[in-house]
């Protein structure tokens, strides 16, 4: 079962990856890292076909985009506004599902609003940071090569990303969970297939619950901390590793 991490302190990171791997015998144990021989490489230079691509994309509720081509640019279209959303269809500031390491990498350092930052305790993983905008955690997007895909396969999209996005999305974000959706992001959303608390650690008062929504590619991630506001974390993540709550 993938545990989609928050950005986490590193005390707490400590903590999950040893709860994680002593799950082996008994419980739900992890499988995001990439074998050490397929560590990405870093590209010398972003070529300009790497650079980030924003498709013309008519406003209001569109159709279902058929193929790359037609795909919403989520910087541009506000997902609440696309009425067949899919998260394997979309981008986000060039980056999106299915792209390789180095694809990925290159888009993130041709934008000057970006910032690279490598996830190096869990391998097959790396934060894009925002360059600018408020103070506070800087973590746009997770972007995630689970079990050693040639592939993106998932990508967290943090609350601070609403700054690259129209308005009218804001409102997906800015709940404390879904719970509370409003009830137009809860109409377009539907409901959930199913709902799983992917972390528990009572002392120190965290927990994720993840809500999938398996025909959008989508799923919607409850954070709950001590000390800290509760909010939501959406992701976007190819069907095959979308949370299934099963034992592995």
């Amino acid at each position: 079962m993938p545990i989609v991490l928050a950005r986490l302190h590193p005390f707490v990171l400590v903590i999950m990856l040893a709860l994680a791997s002593c799950s082996t015998t008994g419980g739900a144990t992890p499988s995001d890292e990439r074998p050490e021989q397929d560590a990405p490489t870093e590209p010398a230079e972003a070529t300009p076909s790497a650079a980030r691509t924003e498709p013309t994309v008519d406003p209001g509720v569109q159709p279902k985009p058929e193929g790359a081509a037609g795909s919403p640019e989520l910087s541009k279209t506000s997902l609440l506004e696309v009425e067949g959303f899919t998260g394997t269809d979309a981008s986000i500031l060039g980056l999106k599902l299915g792209l390789g390491w180095d694809e990925a990498k290159a888009i993130v350092d041709a934008n000057p609003e970006l910032v690279f930052d490598l996830d190096e305790p869990n391998p097959g993983r790396f934060y894009v940071n925002d360059a600018g905008g408020e103070p506070g955690d800087p973590a746009l997007f997770y972007c995630q090569w689970p079990d050693g895909r040639e592939t993106m396969g998932r990508m967290v999209i943090y609350g601070r990303a609403k700054r690259f996005m129209p308005a009218s999305a804001a409102p997906l974000f800015d709940m404390p969970s879904l719970a509370e959706a409003p009830a137009a992001v809860r109409a377009w959303l539907g409901e959930p297939d199913r709902s799983v608390v992917t972390l528990d650690i009572p002392s120190i008062g965290l927990k994720l619950t993840t809500h999938v929504f398996e025909r959008r590619a989508l799923e919607v991630i409850d954070y709950s901390s001590s000390g800290e506001p509760p909010h939501v974390m959406i992701a976007v993540v190819v069907p095959e590793l979308l949370e299934t709550g099963a034992k592995e």
